[in-house]
């Protein structure tokens, strides 16, 4: 990047997290995460898709590959929508995408299958489905987060007033509700809290996209 994320920026506030979700269709016979590990090992480049290169659904699958010792293949797509279509029709054998993409098409109206939720407690919206830390996979726990930032030399009393609107505005609960209906799980973070945040995150998958082996310029 053209950027330092951590040094050219001023966190304002975190607004909300997202989660990840694994979902199969006709191309597999797995009803679960485990199901899916078992018809996968030995067979050589599974693909699976992702909402593009670079994205958290991108690293998530190459955890799960290293985790289960499968040969999964990334496949980035321009967005969920795309990923998700392709995993209901067979085309590719997995997608990992964001719940948001996968709920509305995992309630028995279309092939899509939900194996496991990225998560260490189930999801109420998908009750039924397992975590991936009761299917033995702890460390795919992970989601993604959304937040916002302003230029590193923004004036601190700027960035603290803008903290303080966001941090009333994300009291009212339409509001809460609104980030609900999207998917989205509403989180509230100061511009303390989010720096950290940032921080410790850009820490924890450097080594990940590191040993990966993987570039944006790929």
């Amino acid at each position: 990047m053209r950027y330092d994320p951590v040094a050219d920026f001023a966190a304002v506030a975190t607004l909300c997290q997202f989660h990840m979700g694994f979902a199969t269709g006709p191309a597999t016979p797995a009803r679960s995460l485990a199901e899916f590990v078992a018809w996968a090992r030995g067979k050589p480049g599974v693909p699976f898709g992702t909402p593009g290169a670079g994205t958290l659904p991108h690293f998530l699958g190459l955890q799960l590959a290293k985790a289960a010792d499968l040969s999964l293949v990334p496949v980035a797509y321009r967005g969920d929508g795309p990923a998700v279509q392709d995993a209901i029709g067979g085309q590719i054998p997995l997608t990992i995408n964001s719940l948001a993409g996968l709920v509305p098409l995992a309630n028995g109206s279309t092939a899509l299958r939900m194996l496991a939720v990225a998560t260490m407690e189930r999801v109420p919206a998908l009750p039924n489905i397992p975590t991936v830390g009761e299917v033995g996979f702890p460390r795919l726990a992970v989601g993604g987060w959304q937040g916002l930032l302003l230029p590193a030399r923004t004036p601190a009393a700027l960035v603290s007033a803008l903290d303080a609107a966001v941090a009333e505005a994300m009291a009212l609960p339409e509001l809460r509700a609104g980030i609900a209906r999207l998917g989205l799980v509403p989180l509230h973070e100061g511009a303390a809290g989010s720096a950290v945040r940032l921080r410790r995150e850009i820490a924890e998958w450097g080594p990940i996209v590191a040993t990966s082996g993987w570039r944006p310029e790929d």
